[in-house]
């Protein structure tokens, strides 16, 4: 029981490892301006900047 628990989480490692690489490719990948999804077409230009700075992006 010991080795198939022991198994199962070297498996884990590299699926986590894989599953991280996608996540993070899908996301700088999606075209477009986060910050113009999350606050609409209708922002101005300053708000979009506040939020920018605010986030980070």
């Amino acid at each position: 029981m010991i080795k198939y628990i022991i198994r199962r989480v070297l498996f884990l490692i590299p699926v986590m490892i894989g599953v991280a690489f996608c996540v993070f490719t899908l996301l700088y990948i999606t075209p477009g301006d986060p910050a113009r999804m999350i606050l609409g077409d209708l922002a101005t230009e300053e708000s979009l900047q506040e939020f920018r700075a605010r986030e980070g992006l």
